[in-house]
């Protein structure tokens, strides 16, 4: 069974901050997104600050919220220079916020189109995605933010109805852009590790095209031989072994102890914290 059968389950997969972040800024700043400011000399010490930057863990709102703001409003503005050097950044670092979220998960969840904008808004994000790869053709940022970006128009065009209220002509879209989003992951896979993103939305866009386990299993390991701390991995993992997708009743939970199992023996090479692939696993499970 392919995720054309599922029932109304979304793949997007975003973690609940996130959406939070998003349903409060998103609609504030999505209406600027056809506003192109002119480039201005790049202040990269205010970049580093803004990469860098990290609250006391006391408001999580307010942290999420300024690096939501900031990232989506350079994006709105096309300054894909900054853009390029933020990515960088956090990823030279591996930064996290104070609650140990990946910040280059939340960078690119900051150029979501909401599901009620209409056609025309998500054909200028395509129109914006387009623009930052044409002025940096080498950039994995770029190539996967693009991929990210069909992946999430697949979705939109199918909804999240059961297969039998999605009509044909959605279905097709569906598809159609599912495999557009792969072959965009296609064209850069030999950078596949300079950015962890690139396997997560590789192994999201799979889950939609109806990946069977050992294919689905084979990408999660090359994932995790290439950023072993990446819990986001872990995270998606589990959600396609839910019974409601690909898996059977107690997959999740043995995959996520068989993990948990190699925390112990490897300490500090996989996740910082042994609990962390069952406690980010377990939230899908409800």
């Amino acid at each position: 069974m392919n995720a054309l059968d599922k029932t109304s389950i979304s793949a997007r997969h975003t973690s609940v901050s996130s959406l939070l972040a998003a349903f409060i800024l998103i609609p504030l700043l999505c209406g600027s997104c056809d506003k192109s400011k002119p480039s201005s000399k790049i202040d990269t010490d205010e970049l580093m600050r803004l990469v860098t930057w990290r609250g006391d863990g006391k408001d999580l709102s307010a942290e999420l919220g300024t690096f939501y703001r900031d990232i989506r409003l350079r994006y709105n503005e096309r300054q894909f220079d900054e853009l390029e050097i933020i990515a960088q950044g956090i990823r030279d670092q591996d930064l996290k916020f104070s609650n140990g979220e990946w910040k280059i998960e939340h960078f690119y969840g900051t150029f979501t189109c909401r599901d009620d904008e209409p056609e025309s808004m998500w054909q200028l994000h395509d129109k914006i995605h387009s623009e930052w790869i044409a002025k940096f053709p080498e950039s994995i940022t770029a190539k996967v933010a693009h991929a990210r970006f069909m992946m999430e128009y697949a979705w939109h065009a199918r909804g999240s109805d059961y297969i039998d209220k999605v009509d044909e002509k959605n279905l097709t879209l569906f598809k159609e852009r599912l495999t557009k989003a792969d072959q965009i992951l296609d064209g850069c896979v030999n950078q596949r590790t300079e950015c962890p993103m690139w396997s997560l939305t590789r192994m999201k866009v799979a889950l939609g095209l109806g990946a069977k386990p050992a294919d689905f299993d084979k990408l999660f390991r090359q994932a995790k031989a290439d950023e072993p701390k990446f819990f986001p991995y872990d995270t998606l993992r589990a959600y396609y072994l839910l019974p409601r997708w690909y898996g059977s009743e107690g997959d999740w939970e043995k995959a996520a102890l068989d993990e948990i199992f190699l925390v112990l023996l490897f300490p500090g090479k996989i996740v910082e914290n042994p609990l962390t692939v069952g406690i980010f696993s377990a939230r899908w499970s409800a």
